[in-house]
């Protein structure tokens, strides 16, 4: 048998939203942003880690969009972000005290899903990213750096963070992603990772910048 109060219990709450006003906003956004990113390397039985360090070897800026629908203090939609990031590299073989540095710069492009909860002037929210592409704009010419212009990466990844302080639809926002590079292609090869000779690269983010909303 059906349980008929589950269902009137469900229907009663979609009521309640429906019975909200729905309103459609826009967020615009400029960061900043610093980070870090790793990954290794295993060739002849020898690993290596290609990593750069916070706040020194990843930083960058973007300017996004999050267009979203709110019901109350919920908020939900989609973003939508390009910008530029640079990284300085040092790869290393693990155990050892130094290695070779090279510098890459990538143009970047987000897209993801949007969730908010509106807490008075300010807001929590959450995100969601199935489409993260690199393009490598500036490879340095090093034995050590795998990358070369033209190089894509694909990744996916996650990020959460707060918008604080609205005065005249301006605020300041801050928050943290996580990004995981799955594809990257090479000299126009496709290559899956990890794979037998590198890991994902795995990066970490924290953005800083103001909102304009509309």
């Amino acid at each position: 048998m059906p349980d008929l109060l589950s269902y009137f219990r469900l229907g009663t709450i979609f009521l309640i939203f429906l019975s909200r006003p729905i309103l459609a906003s826009v967020d615009i956004y400029l960061g900043l942003q610093v980070g870090s990113q790793l990954m290794r390397e295993s060739i002849s039985g020898e690993t290596y880690n290609h990593q750069s360090s916070f706040f020194i070897g990843h930083w960058g800026y973007g300017l996004g969009a999050r267009a979203k629908l709110e019901m109350g203090k919920i908020g939900v939609g989609i973003i939508g972000e390009a910008g530029w990031i640079g990284n300085i590299f040092e790869r290393r073989l693990s155990g050892s005290s130094s290695g070779s540095v090279y510098r890459d710069g990538f143009n970047r492009t987000i897209g993801g899903a949007h969730v908010s909860i509106n807490t008075g002037p300010s807001s929590i929210f959450f995100e969601y990213y199935p489409w993260v592409q690199n393009t490598v704009n500036y490879g340095e010419e090093k034995s050590a750096n795998p990358f070369r212009k033209n190089d894509t990466l694909k990744a996916t990844g996650f990020g959460a963070g707060f918008v604080f302080g609205f005065n005249n639809n301006l605020a300041s926002q801050l928050f943290y992603r996580r990004i995981q590079y799955r594809t990257v292609t090479m000299n126009k090869v496709a290559v899956t990772l990890p794979n037998d000779q590198y890991t994902s690269p795995t990066l970490d983010e924290v953005t800083m910048g103001f909102v304009l909303k509309f």
